[in-house]
């Protein structure tokens, strides 16, 4: 029984990561023309995005049995790294000003 709901609950959990990263896909996909100060931004929040949900999965490959994946230690440091890459995208990176316009 436990087992059952844990795997529904890392389901779901996938199930709104992927949500997002959708969202911010296709905001970059979006903006992809227009080039803007927020570029380079939305372009690493999505790679990270992606990145940090496909190692998710593959951490998570192992409970439902699938046991020819990668070790649980690097898929985890890919979970953390990636997931440190895309706050820093979040929170850590601005546009520069240059004399009032956003660069």
């Amino acid at each position: 029984m436990d087992d059952w709901v844990g795997g529904v609950v890392a389901l779901g959990i996938m199930a709104v990561l992927v949500y997002g990263i959708v969202g911010q896909v296709r905001e970059t996909l979006q903006f992809h023309g227009h080039g803007g100060p927020d570029m380079k931004r939305n372009r690493l929040l999505s790679v990270s995005g992606i990145g940090f949900i496909g190692f998710y999965a593959l951490n998570l490959l192992p409970a439902f049995g699938v046991s020819s994946v990668p070790h649980h230690e690097a898929t985890f440091v890919g979970c953390g790294i990636s997931l440190i890459v895309y706050l820093f995208a979040k929170f850590g990176m601005k546009p520069k000003e240059r004399s009032g316009k956003l660069v």
